[in-house]
C-alpha cells in the first residue's frame, strides 16, 4: 500500500487533497486510481486509511475511511548530533527518523568539518524535514522527529541547565574510561525503579569532541558510553547508539 504524508491541519476533513509534489508523484509516477487504498500519515501519530476518490495530472483527492491515534513512544530519545557533510547527514535524518528518535540537536562543534550560521540552517530545514517525512514513509511511523537549530554543545547544556534536562544523557566517547551503554540503564533503573522517559544521546563529529567539550558535557552530568574497540564513522555511531537504546528500553 502506498503512503503519504499530510501535516495535521490538512488533515481534518473527510475528504483530503495531497500536496502538489506528492500528487504528481501519485498520478504520474506511482499511477494511483479512483478507489485504490492508501494510506495518510500526519507526522503527528495520526494514521490515516483511505480510498482514492479522484485523480488529476496534478492532484489526487482521497476520503478517510479510518483515523487511528497511535501512542508516542514512552521514552523520548534525543539525538544531540554533530554536524556532518550531507551525505551522511542525510543518512543520520533517514536512520533517526526509522528508528524513532523524538528529536534531532545539530551541534556545531569545534571540531566539525561542516559549520552552519543560523539563518543557513533555516534555510536547510525544509529539505531536512523532506527527508525525514520519506523516512517515515518508508518505514511506516506516523511520528515524525523535530529538527531544532544547529547550537554549540555548551549552548544546549545551557539551555537545558535545570529545566527540560533529559533524565539520562549519554555522552559518545573514545576515552579509556567510557563506560559499556547498557550500565548507564541498569544504574538508572536501580535508582529509580523505571526507566527514563527522556534521553539525550550527543555524537561527536569525526575527530570527536574537542577535550573543553568532553568536560562540559562531563561536568553536566552526562555519562561517558562507548559503542564498542572500533572506531565508528559519526553517521554509524549515530545509528548504532539509537539501535542499542532501543534495546535497552524494551529490556524490562
Amino acid at each position: 500500500m502506498h503512503r503519504f504524508f499530510l501535516p495535521p491541519e490538512a488533515c481534518q476533513q473527510k475528504t483530503i487533497t495531497l500536496g502538489n509534489d506528492q500528487s504528481r508523484h501519485a498520478a504520474r509516477v506511482l499511477r494511483v486510481n479512483p478507489g485504490e487504498s492508501i494510506e495518510i500519515l500526519d507526522g503527528a501519530g495520526a494514521l490515516l486509511q483511505c480510498i482514492v476518490s479522484r485523480v488529476t495530472k496534478s492532484a489526487v483527492s482521497a476520503r478517510i475511511l479510518r483515523r487511528q491515534q497511535l501512542p508516542a513512544s514512552t521514552t523520548a530519545i534525543s539525538l544531540l548530533q554533530a554536524l556532518v557533510k550531507s551525505k551522511a547527514w542525510d543518512t543520520i535524518l533517514q536512520k533517526a527518523t526509522e528508528l524513532g528518535t523524538h528529536q534531532i540537536v545539530p551541534l556545531a562543534t569545534a571540531r566539525s568539518v561542516r559549520v552552519l550560521a543560523p539563518a543557513d540552517t533555516a534555510s536547510k530545514m525544509s529539505g531536512w524535514r523532506t527527508t525525514t517525512i520519506e523516512a517515515a514513509k518508508q518505514c511506516g511511523t506516523p511520528w515524525l522527529p523535530a529538527i531544532e537549530m544547529a547550537v554549540t554543545p555548551e549552548e544546549w547544556l545551557q539551555k537545558n541547565s535545570t529545566h527540560g534536562r533529559p533524565e539520562l544523557v549519554l555522552l559518545c566517547s573514545l576515552e579509556s574510561n567510557a563506560r559499556h551503554i547498557g550500565t548507564a540503564f541498569t544504574d538508572f533503573l536501580r535508582q529509580h525503579q523505571r526507566q527514563p522517559k527522556t534521553i539525550a544521546i550527543a555524537i561527536g563529529p569525526e575527530g570527536d569532541f574537542s577535550p573543553e567539550e568532553l568536560q562540559q558535557f562531563r561536568s553536566a552530568g552526562a555519562i561517558p558510553i562507548t559503542l564498542g574497540k572500533l572506531v565508528l564513522r559519526a553517521d554509524t555511531a549515530a545509528i548504532a547508539a539509537i539501535a542499542v537504546i532501543q534495546h535497552e528500553l524494551t529490556r524490562i
